[in-house]
């Protein structure tokens, strides 16, 4: 805390559910949440902000950045998975920043493309690109050009065939592909966002005091955050965390 105190931490469930929805006003129904049921009883309970990953808001602008910590073997499901989760929190902040935290950085590239397809180009382009992005993806797999489909183009995907469900969309989605309604009606339907945004994402490399620290106080929400607040970690300013930077490196 010492070498960091132009940073405001968000430590705990409730400082973080706080700052989200009594400070900011967001609903809790957008804030990530997992219910649990009771072993011996029938009643249940609702918790917030269960990955416990640290979150900190800068002074000037007082923007939050989220974090996410790769632990464990290489693999990105979980990454999706946190950010499928985030999402609809995302979408209500008008800017943001994400750091990607691991012990090596060969997982850069591949946590950059996938932040990229599924939070950064979609909150900051407009409703009706993203939909016509879908249908093209869409139809090349129908089509079975797999080929064709990169592996950020099928994350996209998957994640757009959640937000653009139903028969509004389907019955587009026909008619496009029938030739009976042009990429130009759909640009006039969904006639730009109301809300415009600025995501940032920057990834860090943890030095090997940090992962010793993270390592031996690795207890949720205290460990990693005191691996983040080590002298050396530089990147906390917001100045620094622009696109893709790769600090630590």
């Amino acid at each position: 805390m010492i070498a960091n105190q132009e940073y405001e931490y968000l430590e705990t469930e409730p400082a973080k559910v706080s700052y989200f929805c009594d400070q900011l006003g967001i609903n809790r129904s957008y804030v990530p949440a997992r219910l649990y049921l009771g072993r011996k009883t029938s009643r249940s309970s609702v918790r917030y902000f269960v990955d416990k990953f640290p979150m900190f808001i800068g002074v000037a602008p007082p923007v939050v950045t989220f974090t996410y910590v790769h632990e464990g073997p290489v693999g990105f499901a979980d990454f999706v998975q946190h950010l499928e989760d985030y999402l609809p929190l995302f979408r209500q902040l008008s800017e943001f920043r994400m750091l990607y935290v691991s012990r090596t950085d060969a997982h850069f590239a591949r946590a950059t493309e996938i932040f990229d397809s599924l939070v950064k180009i979609p909150l900051e382009s407009d409703i009706a690109e993203d939909v016509l992005r879908y249908f093209r993806a869409r139809r090349m797999w129908e089509e079975k050009r797999y080929t064709a489909v990169s592996d950020a183009e099928l994350i996209f995907r998957n994640e757009a065939r959640r937000r653009f469900h139903g028969e509004t969309f389907e019955g587009l989605y026909r008619n496009w592909k029938n030739g009976q309604s042009t990429a130009e009606a759909i640009e006039e339907k969904f006639r730009r966002n109301d809300r415009r945004r600025s995501v940032h994402f920057g990834t860090y490399r943890l030095s090997p005091i940090q992962v010793s620290a993270l390592d031996s106080a690795n207890s949720g929400a205290e460990g990693k955050t005191c691996a983040l607040q080590y002298p050396d970690y530089q990147v906390l300013h917001p100045g620094d965390l622009g696109s893709h930077s790769k600090p630590g490196s």
